[in-house]
């Protein structure tokens, strides 16, 4: 209402007629009242209103339609013609009967206004009629064409239940007794022009809503009437009274429409993405809800309502629904019970609608990956009751009457899915619910058995697990990652309570304790999926040190229930037997157990020892409620050290670390014993660090907290992938590497690979000969020493701060691990080194060999062709390579790493840049050797950056440690590298370790700074 405000002043006219002035009028309006929808929210509570489906349910092919009925049945299509009847309960639905209805694609698919009949067509002419109530087929009728839609078209009064039926390609409507023969009772020729869409009956005023390709909406009677216009019922005359023309006058056609409870309006989905409310009576437009893309862009661009690439994801899928017009054509929209909501599916999920207001209330569904098309709801009551309910029964304290409560549900299909989708007011992480909202109730294709199995694995499966035994407690660490269905049927057999009881039928001393089979003989057991499953090899995990978890079976993929538990090495079981875990705590447990009096011919323990049962101990987060961004940081492994430090405020620094195999534990204890009595702290892994991201992480972080690195050498651990890597990463990272040779040096070099020989064909060895205990002292002795040098530079360039380098410090200065010994070196490469050897009996090396090369080969000139040089080369190196085995590819990947750091241009070679090549510190080096050690760099490091992508990054944190010119070197090597993983690696390492320097050009200009 308008209010005036200002001051009156009467005057006199030209006439003497007295008149009013008003002076600084002010004119206030108030502001518009915004509607609202008396008990709205009341309204809303009986919609479902849940962001993501509860359930899911299968058909064998993708389910098109879906319907439902007020006695609460929903009833569900396919594409190949085949129609389900499912029962709503109390939460839920449940499964009632399924019929191969049509012999093709379901066309449209109806129920009668009470819900106890439902009728379907399809393109092999067949009209199918349903006792809803008691799910059986009671009619079928032999149409004689190709039928396109169908409705029933009768009401509570009417003598016979009529059904009409639109002919493909035709504006003829037939009229059937949906209990009679396939005579039609009438035939309706001349209301459409075009092939009919769709047709709607509206059992309020007994009169049906049809329309056609053309865009016309017609009305016509139903049996009392003779099929003619309702002149009687609607408010006009003439259609040009009326927003009929709508769908003719925007070219488009209607593909569904719906009718309120009340019978006053009515909404039609039309092609045009656009869905329109009119009024029944008059046939005027109410309303109009634009749906269409480049509405959804514009809405995307001004506030985004999903991520830029789902967003681009879903559009991709609208512009190929749009061509599918067998999908298309069944999305709709419905009333709610009380019509004063509209709801429809958009690609944004399902809309609900509040026509009072004109105002979205939600979307249901916007999260999840589906595109919604066909929807039907249920608001009514679950279960009825006999006689009504008045305010005081409702009222009351009745538990029978309590009982009765409203479970909303809205079904729909969704785009190219075998499936359909049921949304709630209940989460699915309710209940339970999650781990199987999608129901299995066909038989899977291999994508979704793949998909389904990811997600049920992750919530069967945990990685680690108590065994309880009669004997004690034994914790195991899992691979849940490397042996997935392994790890899954063990978590899941302890869940249930499989293993409970099971004795340990199998103990063989110094060898492995077994258990898991149900007879006890050995004999029996079975895996969760009711069979045998395949072996899950990892060439990670295996038989190479003691308390190793593993399968037992009785040949290849034939896995069961049975496992064992190895209390020794036992190499020659790698690749027989899927490892999958690790005894992390009750060692001691398991070798009570093995060391048990059993029969000798069965290896049965004579005294019963048996499972409890076994926990599992699961990481989850509570419900609604994030998951935690993992810890950088894992909780600190027991080191035996005698120095201890607070490790949850800061890494601890150590003086060594020790890489070994645990088959040579004793020899580790001896060494670290040794060490100790120096004062000496070390680091090693007593325990067995799972494979992966957290093995390199925490070794990483070991080999750059310590000083120096010793690895022992056996034929176990040179060939132990566990060991290659911490080598490499000890090389790469700068340490001063230490070897303690268990065996002579032939009997090592002969096991070793390519990677493992470079690498430590420069470093300092000593051999344990006859003397063990000499050897180990001679041993601490040395390692004492670089200790103390390291420690000494340390003080002198960084104050104290091992990582750091200063800059006009080289690596050749502080790299004993590079030149510490390269006469022995020289001679490791030619394959000639012996336990005994000693410095004295080396040859020194011609320090001018390297410029004699040249000049035998090539004469004085300061240019040669990169071929002729590397044809010569290769000539001078092949007895070297021959003796290491180089394969070709290797050669080729070295040459060409070799020739930028030559700096070779336009396929010249410069004699300046092969000295500065063959140049190391203030050494000038053979060829050979040059190449050795610049072979050794890049095979090290190579070596660690083809580990799997999922922990190559945790090794560049380490080298982001390290800021010295080794680094630098090895990761420019990286970047001509051939695997495009391992060039993106580098890169982002070379940034973190060479962030100071300012655009380098060249090799050279980054080396020489």
């Amino acid at each position: 209402m308008a209010s005036v405000r200002g001051s009156v002043k009467r005057t006199m006219d030209e006439n003497g007629e007295s008149k009013e002035e008003k002076s600084n009028v002010k004119i206030e309006t108030e502001p518009k009242k915004r509607k609202t929808l008396e008990y709205e929210q009341s309204y809303l509570e009986n919609i479902p209103d849940s962001d993501r489906y509860e359930k899911s349910y299968m058909h064998r092919d993708n389910v098109t339609q879906v319907c439902v009925t007020k006695t609460d049945f929903i009833i569900t299509a396919s594409q190949d013609g085949h129609v389900k009847f499912w029962k709503k309960s109390d939460q839920g639905i449940e499964f009632v009967k399924h019929f191969r209805a049509h012999l093709a694609p379901i066309t449209s698919m109806a129920v009668s206004y009470n819900g106890e009949l439902m009728c379907s067509v399809s393109s092999d002419e067949a009209l199918k009629v349903f006792d809803v109530i008691n799910f059986d087929m009671i009619n079928m009728l032999k149409l004689g064409f190709k039928p396109s839609i169908c409705e029933w078209v009768f009401s509570s009064g009417d003598r016979k239940a009529l059904v009409s039926v639109a002919e493909v390609g035709k504006g003829t409507i037939r009229i059937y007794d949906g209990k009679g023969n396939s005579d039609p009772v009438h035939t309706i020729n001349n209301l459409h022009g075009a092939e009919i869409t769709c047709i709607k009956f509206n059992q309020v005023f007994k009169v049906a809503i049809s329309s056609d390709k053309l865009g016309m909406l017609e009305y016509w009677t139903g049996q009392d009437k003779n099929y003619k216009f309702p002149e009687d019922t609607v408010k006009f005359k003439y259609k040009t009274d009326t927003d009929l023309y709508e769908l003719a006058k925007h070219q488009t056609q209607a593909l569904s429409i719906d009718v309120s409870s009340s019978g006053l309006l009515f909404a039609c989905t039309a092609q045009d993405r656009c869905i329109r409310v009119f009024h029944f009576l008059t046939g005027k437009k109410s309303r109009v809800f634009n749906e269409s893309l480049d509405t959804f862009v514009e809405l995307q661009q001004n506030k985004a309502q999903l991520p830029n690439m789902e967003f681009g994801r879903r559009i991709a899928v609208e512009r190929e629904l749009e061509k599918s017009t067998k999908y298309f054509t069944h999305s709709n929209c419905i009333f709610d019970e009380s019509g004063h909501f509209l709801l429809y599916s958009t690609m944004l999920g399902v809309k609900v609608i509040n026509l009072h207001t004109n105002r979205c209330c939600r979307v249901i569904g916007k999260p999840e990956g589906i595109r919604v098309l066909n929807i039907a709801m249920i608001q009514s009551t679950s279960k009825y009751t006999k006689a009504a309910l008045t305010v005081d029964m409702k009222a009351s304290d009745n538990p029978g009457l309590q009982e009765i409560t409203e479970d909303p549900s809205i079904f729909c299909t969704a785009y190219k899915k075998n499936r359909f989708y049921i949304f709630s007011r209940r989460s699915p992480d309710e209940a339970d619910n999650t781990a199987d909202r999608d129901v299995f109730n066909e038989r899977p294709t291999k994508d979704e058995v793949m998909a389904a199995a990811q997600i049920q694995t992750e919530k069967r499966i945990s990685e680690n697990a108590t065994i309880h035994t009669t004997m004690g407690d034994v914790v195991v660490k899992l691979f849940a990652i490397e042996c997935p269905k392994a790890t899954e049927n063990f978590c899941v057999h302890s869940k249930n309570g499989y293993y409970n009881g099971h004795i340990f039928h199998r103990v063989i001393k110094g060898f492995m304790i077994q258990t898991g089979d149900p007879l006890g003989t050995g004999t029996g057991g079975k895996s969760i999926w009711g069979g045998e499953f395949e072996d899950e090899f990892n060439p990670s995990l295996r038989h190479d040190r003691p308390y190793t978890l593993s399968m037992a079976n009785a040949g290849p993929n034939t896995n069961g229930s049975q496992f064992f538990i190895t209390v020794v090495p036992t190499p020659w079981l790698d690749n027989k037997h899927t490892v999958f875990g690790r005894v992390v705590k009750g060692m001691e447990v398991v070798h009570s157990i093995a060391s048990i009096k059993v029969h000798p011919k069965t290896d049965k323990p004579y005294d019963d020892v048996s499972i409890v049962n076994i926990a599992i101990k699961h990481k989850q987060p509570t419900p609604n409620q994030a998951t935690p961004a993992p810890a950088i940081k894992q909780t600190p492994r027991p080191q035996i050290s005698n120095k201890t430090a607070d490790t949850k405020t800061e890494k601890k620094k150590y003086d060594i670390m020790i890489s070994y195999s645990h088959q040579d534990v004793n020899m580790m204890h001896k060494v670290h014993n040794a060490l100790q009595k120096e004062d000496i702290s070390v680091w090693v892994d007593e325990n067995a660090l799972a494979p992966g991201a957290v093995f390199l992480r925490e070794i990483g972080e070991a080999i750059v907290a310590s000083k120096l690195f010793i690895v022992l050498l056996s034929k176990d651990s040179v060939t132990s992938k566990y060991c290659q890597d911490e080598v490499s990463l000890a090389y790469i990272s700068n340490k001063d590497i230490f070897a303690l040779s268990l065996l002579p040096y032939d009997e090592i070099a002969g096991v070793m690979d390519l990677g493992m020989r470079l690498t430590l064909s420069c470093v300092q060895w000593t051999f344990v000969n006859e003397n063990p205990d000499q050897s180990l002292s001679t041993f601490v002795s040395s390692v004492k020493s670089a200790l103390a040098k390291v420690s000494q530079e340390t003080v002198e360039h960084t104050g104290g701060d091992t990582l750091a380098r200063s800059d006009e410090s080289t690596d050749e200065d502080h790299a004993p691990n590079l030149v510490m010994n390269r006469q022995a070196f020289k001679f490791r490469l030619q394959g000639k080194h012996d336990s005994t050897l000693s410095s004295a009996s080396i040859p020194t090396i011609d320090s001018d060999v390297s410029a004699q090369f040249w000049e035998s080969n090539f004469g004085n000139v300061k240019v040669v062709d990169w071929d002729k040089f590397t044809t010569v080369m290769k000539q001078h190196m092949e007895s070297m390579w021959s003796q290491f085995s180089v394969s070709q590819d290797t050669i080729k990947h070295l040459i060409t790493l070799m020739a930028k750091e030559m700096d070779v241009v336009n396929n010249k070679l410069l004699h300046k840049n092969y000295m500065l090549f063959c140049t190391k510190g203030k050494e000038v080096l053979a060829l050979d050797e040059a190449i050795g050690l610049f072979a050794a760099a890049a095979v090290a490091v190579r070596e660690v950056f083809q580990i799997d992508s999922s922990v190559r990054l945790t090794a560049i944190e380490n080298l982001g440690d390290h800021k010295s010119k080794a680094v630098i070197n090895v990761l420019l090597d990286l970047l001509y590298d051939e695997n495009q993983d391992v060039r993106v690696v580098a890169a982002i390492s070379l940034a973190h370790a060479a962030s100071e320097i300012k655009k380098p050009k060249t090799r050279s200009e980054v080396m020489n700074g």
